[in-house]
């Protein structure tokens, strides 16, 4: 009995490390660029709130990397850097679906493409990207 006590403490402490270990870590610099970002994009100045931005998102990843991705992806929306825009939308959508940002990522990747006006294809799938987010919302 006191063997199987002893297997099952190693063994929760184990687990233990191991949750530890996919933490995500924590970096002060990212999280100032994310902060400083936000004061910029409030203000409206979006050139500025990008390049807060996209400096966090270069980073290693941590605990602020979604917000910087989301946010760079926002501010290359309001710049109409539709390209860019997409990118980090893209990378959102398809990296970290389970993220709070996996939403609105999509809404907004939906407006740029249906914005676009290179071929009807594209506003085509913009606007069933709009569509599939409000048909999800009905079902939650």
């Amino acid at each position: 009995m006191y063997r199987l006590f002893i297997l099952i403490l190693l063994f929760t402490l184990s687990s233990c490390n191991l949750l530890k270990q996919t933490t995500l870590k924590q970096d002060q610099r990212s999280e100032q660029l994310v902060q400083q970002g936000k004061r910029y994009l409030s203000s409206k100045n979006y050139s500025k709130a990008w390049d807060a931005f996209e400096l966090a998102r270069e980073r290693e990843f941590n605990q602020a990397s979604t917000t910087a991705i989301f946010l760079s992806g926002l501010s290359a929306y309001y710049l109409n850097y539709d390209d860019i825009a997409l990118q980090r939308f893209d990378d959102i959508i398809q990296n970290y679906p389970q993220s709070r940002y996996a939403d609105n990522a999509k809404y907004h990747k939906g407006i740029l493409k249906a914005r676009t006006f290179n071929t009807d294809a594209d506003r085509m799938r913009g606007l069933d990207l709009l569509a599939e987010l409000g048909s999800s919302r009905d079902t939650r």
